[in-house]
């Protein structure tokens, strides 16, 4: 056996042909060579050797039954016995090429499963940002799942993909963030709302018990005048002294309601400007909120696009990929004295 698999002599090859089982000895070197090979998946290069050996099995399978071909130009006669060495010989070299790459086969599967089940866990994190889109959680719910997504940990079981599971628990964690100042944000407006609210009732009772006492003065006032009148029946003087004194004293009551009046529509003024101040208050804290989320999601691409320049700095130099993300991420740590990324 060789490089070339098996090295056939045509006469040779041509005269098994013409005998029943006349190409087992063929077959029976190819199998030995497909048995006796050592698979070593755990590098690129002996992947490809592995691939390599299936189809060189299959070149000589072509090889080989060309030569069953050609002889049936000649030997019409015997054409039914090539055909059958033939087709016995395609079935078992094709039952051998699959055998030959079975292991790297079952590696590729085994990738497969590998690869989709760090890319769960990543979809995992990711889950929990947005699944708040649409909903009106709590701030006790939306602080729980900033907690879990910060207790998230990132090792080494993502392996070639840790760098990309980092970036995406940081993003999950301001997208939570922001979410959390918007919900404080909410509940401190409630919160102040219901206490412009109850001051405001409290003012209008307050009116009202006001004006009740006011009446009552009111009617003690006439109820006095009443009996003054009926002492001024004696008296003149003092019943038109007594009329002018309670005609001051009504229209001091007046101004006195008026000035009442106008304090009390003061008062809702300000309660108004208030509310249109806190408004605004509001809404300008809510602009800070959007700029620095903003800012912090520019900052997450940038640190992104500057770690994926310097892992593909790393590769050129022919390093492989996973340990150029640990390089990088060693680096971003500060686990390297005297290397640093500039950002």
């Amino acid at each position: 056996m060789s490089e070339d698999l098996i090295t056939t002599a045509p006469a040779s090859a041509l005269a098994a042909f013409a005998e029943p089982n006349g190409l087992d000895p063929f077959i029976d070197a190819v199998k030995k060579i497909v048995t006796e090979f050592k698979h070593d998946l755990s590098t690129a290069t002996g992947r490809k050797k592995t691939a390599s050996l299936a189809a060189k099995v299959s070149s000589f399978k072509v090889s080989m039954d060309d030569m069953g071909k050609s002889l049936t130009e000649d030997w019409k006669n015997k054409s039914k016995v090539v055909d059958q060495a033939r087709k016995k010989m395609r079935d078992e070299l094709d039952s051998l090429r699959d055998e030959a790459r079975r292991p790297l086969t079952e590696w590729e599967d085994k990738e497969k499963s590998r690869v989709a089940n760090i890319k769960a866990k990543i979809e995992e994190i990711s889950s929990l940002a947005y699944e708040v889109i649409g909903e009106n959680l709590t701030v006790p719910a939306l602080e729980s799942r900033l907690f879990s997504a910060m207790d998230y940990a990132i090792d080494d079981s993502f392996e070639e993909f840790e760098l990309e599971a980092l970036e995406v628990r940081g993003a999950t964690i301001d997208m939570l963030q922001s979410n959390l100042g918007k919900a404080k944000l909410a509940e401190s407006q409630r919160l102040e709302l219901e206490r412009l609210r109850a001051e405001s009732e409290a003012r209008a009772k307050a009116d009202r018990e006001e004006t009740l006492r006011k009446e009552g003065e009111l009617r003690a006032q006439r109820e006095a005048e009443t009996k003054l009148r009926a002492e001024q029946e004696r008296m003149e003087a003092q019943k038109q002294f007594a009329i002018k004194e309670a005609e001051r004293k009504e229209l001091d009551a007046r101004r006195i309601a008026e000035q009442q009046a106008k304090a009390l529509r003061d008062a809702e003024e300000r309660a108004r400007m208030a509310e249109i101040n806190a408004r605004r208050k509001a809404e300008a804290e809510a602009r800070a909120i959007e700029e620095e989320k903003a800012r912090r999601e520019a900052n997450v691409a940038h640190n992104k696009k500057i770690k994926r320049q310097a892992k593909e700095s790393l590769l050129s130099l022919g390093i492989d990929e996973k340990i150029c993300i640990q390089i990088v991420l060693a680096i971003d740590a500060g686990k390297i004295n005297n290397v640093t990324i500039n950002y």
